[in-house]
C-alpha cells in the first residue's frame, strides 16, 4: 500500500519538476509572443464620447439607455449597442 503512496508522490514531483523548468512542454503559451488581436476599430475609451441626452434616460421607453451619467440627468445615447459591438467583434487570432 505504501508504494502506491509513493508511486503517486513520484509522478507529482515529476510535473512539478517539468512544469518549473520545461514550462513549454505544457503550454503553448510563449512569453512576449505579439498577439494580433481585432475588433470594432474603435477604443474603449470612445465610450465616453457618446452623447448623453434627456431622451436616452434609462427607463421604459423605445430609447432608452443602459448607463447614465452622475453629472447630467441624461443617459448616454447608442450605450448598449457600443458595448455589444465591442463584445462581439473582439477577437485575439492565433
Amino acid at each position: 500500500m505504501s508504494s502506491n503512496y509513493e508511486l503517486i508522490i513520484l509522478v507529482l514531483l515529476g510535473l512539478i519538476f517539468v512544469k518549473l523548468f520545461f514550462p513549454q512542454l505544457i503550454s503553448k503559451y510563449v512569453k512576449g509572443a505579439p498577439l494580433n488581436i481585432s475588433g470594432t476599430g474603435m477604443e474603449p475609451g470612445a465610450f465616453f464620447g457618446l452623447p448623453d441626452k434627456l431622451e436616452c434616460v434609462p427607463g421604459p421607453s423605445k430609447d432608452a439607455a443602459y448607463f447614465n451619467r452622475t453629472d447630467n440627468p441624461g443617459g448616454i445615447c447608442g450605450d448598449q449597442q457600443f458595448v455589444n459591438d465591442q463584445m462581439r467583434k473582439f477577437k485575439i487570432n492565433e
